[in-house]
């Protein structure tokens, strides 16, 4: 942990770990790896809690997740009773072997035990996924954007047009994250809370955020 975050007052900031049993190359039913990962991230950070655990990955298929009754879950409720994590969060990846993206959110939803959900939101993402995220924020769920330049930028990049609409001609990463961070739903209100985004030198970070 930086120097100049520890004389911070610990509440003042927030700090997940992103929990990898569900990974792939990992067995998704391995409660110790769970419980061991986050017990050895704190050691070595010198952090008495994390904020948020995350579930690396998500789940592949809605068994896998089981309406929450899962090794992550379990894992989790024994670390919070013990004061070293606070929130159970997701980063609920799609594609390839994974559950049809809208069904998944929604069965995470419905289980009312996800408090924070980091996503695949881009340009690129269908009505019926961004309604399932809408749908998670009323709910009360933190929604945080990632993949917004990997899945989005082809598109993107071939739309003139909304680069424009965005004030962000020929810069792709910006106009992604405007795209992303001013989604609106039905209410008028933003359900896009924050968003993650690779920042490999200052020009990019000029263009993406500044």
């Amino acid at each position: 942990v930086p120097e100049a975050l520890k004389k911070l007052p610990r509440e003042s900031y927030y700090v997940d770990t992103t929990v990898d049993n569900t990974s792939p190359g990992h067995n998704p039913d391995n409660f110790d790896e769970a419980y061991r990962q986050v017990n050895r991230e704190l050691e070595r950070t010198g952090l008495k809690y994390f904020d948020v655990f995350r579930a690396h990955y998500g789940w592949n298929t809605l068994t896998s997740f089981n309406k929450g009754d899962n090794a992550s879950y379990r894992a989790f409720e024994k670390l919070k009773k013990e004061g070293k994590v606070k929130y159970f969060g997701v980063s609920q990846h799609t594609g390839g072997g994974y559950e049809k993206y809208a069904d998944m959110l929604n069965a995470q939803i419905e289980s009312g035990l996800i408090h924070s959900m980091q996503l695949w939101i881009s340009y690129n993402t269908t009505a019926e996924e961004l309604a399932a995220m809408e749908k998670a924020h009323k709910a009360g769920i933190n929604i945080i954007a990632m993949k917004v330049f990997a899945h989005g930028s082809g598109k993107m990049r071939n739309d003139a047009a909304k680069q424009a609409e965005l004030k962000s001609e020929g810069m792709i990463g910006r106009a992604g994250l405007r795209y992303v961070l001013g989604l609106k739903g039905a209410d008028g209100k933003p359900f896009v809370d924050a968003a993650v985004t690779n920042l490999r030198n200052f020009n990019m970070y000029e263009e993406n955020v500044g």
